[in-house]
């Protein structure tokens, strides 16, 4: 399921009340899930919403990455410090694998096709 602008659409609160009841409707069904992608803005800390389903995520014990995104809008100073911040931000989550990447020039998309497929191969033996 993809939620375009979830943490930063500017929509009505019933709009996301609704994106929420949606969501969690998703995973109640007894779906088969190898992996599930979060992703993030990687120049801003995770927002409220962001840090919500990556805490429903890892309590569910769903097997999830986060993609950083828009690492290209960094310098590689900021795109280090960032990284940091983050595994600060996200200290309560032990072993949370973060993959900064970029659609506009590719950096990181590789690797991030390379854990899905693994993810479902393991998930598929």
């Amino acid at each position: 399921m993809d939620l375009p602008g979830y943490g930063y659409a500017k929509v009505s609160q019933a709009e996301k009340q609704r994106w929420s009841e949606l969501m969690e409707g998703y995973f109640a069904q007894e779906r088969k899930i190898a992996l599930v992608v979060q992703i993030c803005d990687m120049r801003h800390s995770p927002t409220k919403d962001d840090m919500t389903m990556i805490d429903f995520l890892y309590q569910s014990g769903y097997p999830f990455i986060i993609a950083l995104t828009k690492m290209d809008k960094l310098k590689k100073s900021q795109q280090a410090k960032r990284l940091e911040e983050l595994k600060e931000e996200l200290s309560d989550y032990p072993d949370i694998k973060l993959y900064p990447c970029s659609s506009n020039d590719g950096t990181g998309m590789e690797e991030i096709r390379k854990v899905i497929e693994q993810s479902v191969e393991e998930f598929t033996k």
